[in-house]
């Protein structure tokens, strides 16, 4: 039986409450209880998500319950990416080799009421999910090889950076990278310093700086701090920010000139991806395994996460019984 789609978002945001900054943090601000009944939950429903998916190809209550997870998990997420930012913040205004004074976003006392209500609010809805889930009769199926939640990442082979399907079109964009990294001893005191090391970086070369994923929803964050760092780097004419995201909101928020929603991958694309990278060449010549990986690509209906989280299950695969 394949696994939950969800069980990767899942197991991220596990892997985010065991995290060493959240935990920190959360014991200084006196909620690390909080922290660890909602790893113990999200445990739980780790465990019988494999079940949960095929109960929900049948059973509308179920599929809803799983929507409505994928729902707390995404603001599970972004609260615990709150504690992991404020750690960063704390120990770079705690830093007195440049000598400026810092003003803070959110005072410690704002930060412990206000993330604390979060908190609370999301282990709320992460309780009630149990409780729901404890009234379908799942069961726990033996899932003995899937990978360990903490595996939070994978690398691709240089050799297969050309295997790009269904986005011709984009292999002509030129991405420029600019990454500020997180062993870098230095440590950002303010923005000023920032945008100022920015500027010498960028100068008058002409740039696209690519956004990737973003999740603020907070306009006062967008407004206050990073639109007013990155409209003053300059660059040369035709210079682009491009912001991408799965959050209509974001995209208001950020006042995007033009937004653009990818289709999904025609059948033979994702056909061919899936095919490529799910089975070897032997397995390929199986007609039995092709028409069930087939199957399996029709339900993923060109979406290519899902087809890239299948990949990941199939590939192991060499009998139709698995």
């Amino acid at each position: 039986m394949a696994e939950s789609l969800l069980l990767p978002v899942v197991r991220r945001v596990i892997g985010k409450t065991t995290d060493t900054l959240v935990q920190k943090v959360t014991r200084m601000y006196g909620v690390d209880g909080d922290r660890r009944k909602l790893e113990r939950q999200l445990l739980a429903v780790e465990r019988l998500l494999a079940d949960a998916e095929s109960k929900s190809e049948t059973n509308p209550a179920v599929k809803r319950w799983m929507k409505d997870l994928n729902a707390a998990d995404d603001e599970a997420d972004d609260v615990l990416d709150e504690f992991q930012y404020e750690v960063l913040h704390r120990e770079a205004m705690s830093l007195k080799s440049l000598g400026h004074k810092v003003r803070s976003y959110m005072t410690p006392l704002e930060f412990h009421f206000t993330m604390r209500r979060k908190l609370a609010k999301v282990l709320k809805k992460i309780n009630e999910l149990v409780e729901e889930m404890n009234t379908f009769g799942l069961l726990l199926r033996d899932e003995t090889q899937q990978l360990s939640y903490r595996q939070t990442y994978s690398v691709l082979p240089s050799n297969e950076l050309d295997d790009i399907f269904g986005r011709d079109d984009d292999k002509e964009v030129v991405v420029i990278k600019l990454l500020l990294n997180q062993r870098d001893q230095h440590k950002w005191e303010n923005l000023q310093l920032l945008q100022k090391e920015l500027q010498k970086a960028v100068g008058r070369r002409r740039f696209l700086l690519v956004l990737d994923d973003v999740w603020n929803e907070e306009k006062k964050k967008w407004e206050e701090d990073l639109k007013p760092l990155l409209s003053s780097v300059g660059g040369g004419d035709g210079s682009v920010i491009l912001v991408t995201t799965r959050s209509q909101r974001v995209a208001f928020i950020m006042g995007t000139l033009e937004y653009h929603n990818p289709a999904c991958l025609s059948d033979d694309d994702s056909w061919e991806l899936f095919s490529k990278k799910a089975f070897s060449k032997d397995v390929q010549q199986q007609a039995e395994l092709v028409t069930a990986g087939k199957l399996i690509v029709k339900k993923c209906k060109g979406l290519p996460l899902a087809l890239k989280t299948m990949v990941g299950m199939m590939s192991s695969k060499q009998q139709v019984k698995e």
